[in-house]
């Protein structure tokens, strides 16, 4: 039984672990330096939300970018 502060805590931390995973995987899969464009914008994601290790592709995000990659097909791709 947890207190409603204690369960708070204890959703926060399941969060911030699963987002410290989805960061290793980017680095180590993606790049390990952050992305940055001329306008200095920082892609390196927060959260990597979807993966797919089969094709490469994924979804990854901070609180101010997306950054996605698919694989390159005939058919075309709309973000």
């Amino acid at each position: 039984m947890y207190t409603p502060e204690k369960y708070q805590q204890v959703l926060k931390d399941r969060h911030l672990a699963v987002q410290r995973e989805q960061t290793v995987w980017f680095t180590e899969a993606v790049a390990a330096v952050p992305i940055l464009t001329r306008l200095p914008v920082d892609f390196t994601p927060d959260s990597v939300p979807f993966r797919d290790p089969e094709t490469g592709a994924f979804d990854a995000h901070n609180h101010q970018t997306l950054l996605a990659c698919r694989p390159r097909s005939e058919d075309g791709w709309t973000p």
